[in-house]
Parts: structure tokens; C-alpha cells; sequence
């Protein structure tokens, strides 16, 4: 009895484990690529503007849009700031989690702080939704294609746990038999 109870834990535990899904904090709702619109950035004069991306930076010398990619996990952030000669200004970052389309319009600077306005611009309603999903025809693919997790991975383990269950119930009834 002790190997079923611990089989039983160990299978509920191993369920809810691969439903955890560490690291999304939408996971329902797919997320669209962001906008950054950088304009006037002859107004820093002599600095030039640059943009951090992950492990690459970037040189803005002209009015430019920047495509932030969507994430699905953690939050895609870029950083700006502006540098001329050693002279550095502040480091401002936007993200691509809170899904507006930013507008980035620089007035100069002030001291080490760029003086800018930013205006948000919402992205088209076209992202996933229930309301989307529901008006969807059901067909044995779409089926699959959306519920891939129950098949690669729920199943498998069911039929591990399954298979262990029958070997422990075997066991379990050989010992019994042979102490008798």
C-alpha cells in the first residue's frame, strides 16, 4: 500500500508539475511585436542616439522606428540613451509587455537627462483572445495543433504511471504470495 499512496503523490505532483509553466505571465494571450517610433533626433545635436537590444547596439542617427519582437516568456526590453565623446545620459528602457505602440519625440537635452515626450499608441485589437477562439470551427487538427501539451506529454506520463501501477500491484500481490 505504501508504493501505491507514494505512486499516486509522485503522479500528481509530475501533472501539475508540466502544467506549471514557469516564466509566462500571459500565457493564454499571444503578445504582438511593438512599435518605437524615435523622431526628431537631430534635437540631441552633437550626441547620437543609440539603442540596446539584448547583446547588440544600435546607432540612431535619423527618425527611425524600431521593432520591439514579441515575447511569449519574459518581457522584451530595449534601452536608448544618447553619447557624444565620453558623455553619457541616462538610460531609459521600454518594454514590449504592457503592448503599446510608443511614439519617442526628442526636444534636446537637459544636463544628462534627455528631454523627450512619449505618446502611446494602442496596437489594433488582432491579438489572440477567447472571443477569437470561440467563433473558430473545431476540426480534429485545430484539436491537436492547440492541445499539443496533452499529447506529447500528459498521455506519455499517464501511460508510464499506468504501466508503474500494474508493476507495483504485481509486485506487491508476488510478495504476498510468496510469504503465505
Amino acid at each position: 500500500m505504501r508504493y501505491v499512496k507514494t505512486f499516486i503523490i509522485f503522479t500528481i505532483f509530475l501533472l501539475r508539475g508540466q502544467e506549471t509553466r514557469a516564466d509566462l505571465p500571459a500565457k493564454k494571450i499571444k503578445r504582438e511585436p511593438v512599435n518605437v517610433q524615435f523622431i526628431q533626433v537631430q534635437a540631441l545635436g552633437k550626441f547620437r542616439l543609440y539603442i540596446k537590444d539584448e547583446d547588440s547596439l544600435y546607432r540612431i542617427s535619423a527618425d527611425t522606428t524600431y521593432i520591439i519582437s514579441a515575447s511569449q516568456g519574459a518581457p522584451h526590453c530595449i534601452y536608448f540613451f544618447a553619447q557624444s565623446g565620453t558623455y553619457t545620459t541616462d538610460t531609459i528602457s521600454i518594454c514590449e509587455y504592457d503592448q503599446q505602440n510608443t511614439q519617442i519625440r526628442f526636444n534636446g537635452l537637459q544636463g544628462r537627462k534627455l528631454d523627450y515626450t512619449e505618446t502611446a499608441i494602442p496596437i489594433a485589437s488582432t491579438s489572440y483572445s477567447s472571443e477569437n477562439e470561440s467563433k473558430t470551427p473545431t476540426t480534429p487538427a485545430s484539436f491537436f495543433t492547440r492541445n499539443k501539451t496533452i499529447f506529447y506529454i500528459t498521455i506519455p506520463v499517464l501511460a508510464l504511471a499506468a504501466m508503474l501501477g500494474i508493476f507495483f500491484y504485481y509486485k506487491k500481490r508476488k510478495n504476498k504470495i510468496s510469504k503465505s
